[in-house]
C-alpha cells in the first residue's frame, strides 16, 4: 500500500473515533445526571432512580472550571462541552470533592446562589 491510502485510513479510523467518544458522553447523560432542587442536589440514574441527594447545607463551596483540569476527584462529568463545577463538600472521605457538569448551568448556578453557597469562577491562565 502506498502512504497516501494508509494516511486517509488513518485519518478515517482517528474521525470514527472522534465522533465515537463525542457521542459516547452525549449518551451517558441518559445514564447518569446532576440535578439541582430545592433543597441540593440529586444525583440520578437513568433520570428516575435517586441514588445520593447532597443538601446544600453540606457543600463548603462550588468552583467553576472550563475544563477537564480536576485531578483526584470523584468525576460525575458527562457533558463535553459544558462547564464543570467542582463542589468542596465540607465532610467525607471518598467524595469530599465531586466534579459534576449539569444540564443548564444557569439554573445549577442560580439555584446555588439562592440557597447561599459560595460560587467561585476560574480564572484563565495568561501565558
Amino acid at each position: 500500500m502506498n502512504s497516501d491510502v494508509m494516511w486517509m485510513i488513518g485519518g478515517l479510523a482517528a474521525t470514527i473515533l472522534g465522533f465515537f467518544a463525542i457521542w459516547k458522553l452525549e449518551v451517558v447523560t441518559y445514564i447518569y445526571d446532576a440535578c439541582p432542587s430545592e433543597a441540593g442536589i440529586d444525583f440520578c440514574l437513568f433520570r428516575m432512580w435517586n441514588v445520593y441527594f447532597l443538601p446544600y447545607s453540606e457543600i463548603e463551596s462550588v468552583d467553576v472550571q472550563p475544563g477537564w483540569r480536576s485531578l483526584f476527584v470523584y468525576n460525575f462529568k458527562n457533558r463535553l462541552f459544558s462547564p464543570s463545577f467542582l463542589i468542596k463538600k465540607r465532610k467525607g472521605w471518598f467524595t469530599r470533592r465531586i466534579l459534576i457538569t449539569p444540564a443548564r448551568s444557569e439554573n445549577f448556578r442560580r439555584a446555588l446562589d439562592n440557597a447561599h453557597v459560595p460560587v467561585n469562577t476560574a480564572r484563565a491562565k495568561v501565558r
